[in-house]
């Protein structure tokens, strides 16, 4: 019986046991049926780094759909359960789901009454329209969708995932997408994505700014004439991160931001182009072509 869910949960050597088994127990206590799931723990060994855990989950995952669960996050009670009807009704190739950040002894949110979702035609249809965060955790990949489509997490890097969400919208058939928290983040200080020290940040910004490089690539990969839409929800996400690393350089006071911004426009990533992505959009866009 091929189970419905494959959850892939990328372990470190040293890491906090009871964290593990917090994030693996709130799996087991979802309300699935035990075919219904499979929790596939990966050790994260630091030569490919959490991208890399995660190709290996997705290798020797099973399951119809693939859910990436770091482990010291864990789910919200009976969320998957809920989530699964949608799964089961719409057979999408992505299922994306809300996150909420929560602190030691926080309470799940409660929620009453109908799961409001959408449903678009296409991944595309829906990155052409929102702004989002790109994380694979806040989504269901459909498996066979993701090895059609050969999607692959960068390794060796930090935002790993960004490419592979933006490609995976690109690429995707039926997308549905529901506000409903199924995912608890929580913030450690310990954790690679929090660290502040200096050569961190400097890290950080330079791996996001192959993240910009690597969107270019994508788009000219897979947009075509006869896939307009995904070129013109290419760009528009290429536009959101490009403001995210400038975001970044400036919160992290580099003092290459000038020269980097006249290396973006060479590039063409700026001036960001005049199009309706809402006036928050309008606002940075303004600005940031001033400044570029």
């Amino acid at each position: 019986m091929i189970p419905l869910l494959s959850i892939i949960i990328p372990c470190y050597g040293g890491f906090d046991q009871r964290l593990v088994e917090r994030c693996s127990d709130s799996v087991k206590q979802q309300g699935l049926a035990p075919g219904q799931y499979e929790i596939v723990l990966v050790e994260n060994d630091g030569g490919g780094g959490l991208g890399g855990a995660r190709n290996r989950g997705m290798d020797a995952a099973a399951g119809t759909y693939l859910l990436f669960l770091d482990a010291d996050d864990y789910l919200f009670p009976q969320s998957l359960v809920r989530l699964a009807e949608l799964l089961t009704t719409y057979s999408p190739d992505v299922l994306s789901y809300g996150m909420e950040r929560v602190k030691a002894g926080s309470r799940p949110p409660r929620f009453r009454g109908r799961l409001h979702y959408r449903k678009y035609p296409t991944g595309a249809a829906y990155m052409l329209q929102h702004n989002f965060t790109g994380s694979a955790c806040r989504h269901l990949f459909r498996r066979s969708f993701v090895c059609r489509s050969r999607l692959r997490f960068s390794e060796g890097c930090f935002h790993e995932d960004e490419l592979f969400v933006a490609e995976a919208y690109a690429l995707a058939g039926t997308t549905v997408v529901t506000a409903y928290p199924a995912y608890a983040y929580t913030r450690s200080e310990a954790s690679i994505t929090t660290s502040q020290t200096q050569m961190m940040r400097r890290r950080r910004s330079t791996d996001f700014r192959q993240v910009l490089t690597g969107m270019r690539q994508l788009t000219a990969q897979i947009s075509d004439g006869n896939y307009p839409l995904r070129a013109s929800a290419l760009r528009r996400r290429t536009s959101m991160l490009t403001i995210d690393y400038l975001r970044q350089l400036i919160r992290n006071r580099s003092p290459r931001i000038r020269q980097e911004l006249r290396t973006l426009r060479s590039e063409g990533f700026l001036p960001l182009p005049a199009a309706r992505y809402g006036w928050k959009y309008t606002v940075v866009r303004g600005l940031l072509n001033l400044l570029g």
